[in-house]
């Protein structure tokens, strides 16, 4: 995978880490990893959160270039390779989360993506972890990015599901 978009790296004054890469197409991807996203939970789950960072991306348009339709084969790559880049800085205990965005209802859609650029990657030291949560008629997609070789996998996986439930019961 290395057919990738240089990006740039930025650290804020929060001390959370961003990266940019501008497509072929015009669109800037930003790829974050905000360190106090959850940091009041972390009493509740100090394995999961002490290292643990939230992770998201966002699309903005240059020049005016609204198409969503056109496929680029390389964004998942670049996303890839920055997170792979941001694991390898930041060691092995790194744990990342996330969750699928509900304000348009396509978190289905979202979370569709994450195991589909999932099983682009045949061999990683990376390994997901991911679950639904459903309260009523919403299901909420969330999950977490950890190194493999993480001795805790296993504990974070356990956290992790009742983290899970216990942020999306608060909505």
């Amino acid at each position: 995978m290395d057919n990738y978009y240089s990006f740039l790296k930025e650290q804020d004054e929060d001390s959370s880490i961003f990266y940019y890469f501008v497509t072929s197409q015009n669109f800037v991807y930003t790829v974050y990893f905000k360190v106090d996203e959850y940091s009041h939970y972390i009493q509740n789950f100090p394995l999961l959160l002490q290292s643990g960072y939230a992770l998201g991306f966002r699309k903005t348009s240059l020049a005016g270039n609204e198409s969503n339709k056109l496929y680029d084969a390389k964004i998942f790559p670049t996303i890839y390779q920055v997170i792979n880049d941001f694991v390898e800085f930041n060691g092995s205990e790194t744990v990342l989360l996330y969750h699928c965005d509900t304000s348009d209802k396509k978190q289905r859609e979202r979370s569709r993506l994450f195991d589909k650029w999932e099983s682009y990657v045949k061999v990683t030291c990376l390994e997901r972890h991911n679950v639904e949560v459903r309260i009523n008629e919403s299901s909420y997609y969330l999950g977490f990015i950890a190194n493999s070789n993480n001795s805790n996998i296993e504990v974070l996986k356990h956290e992790f599901n009742d983290f899970a439930y216990f942020i999306i019961r608060e909505k």
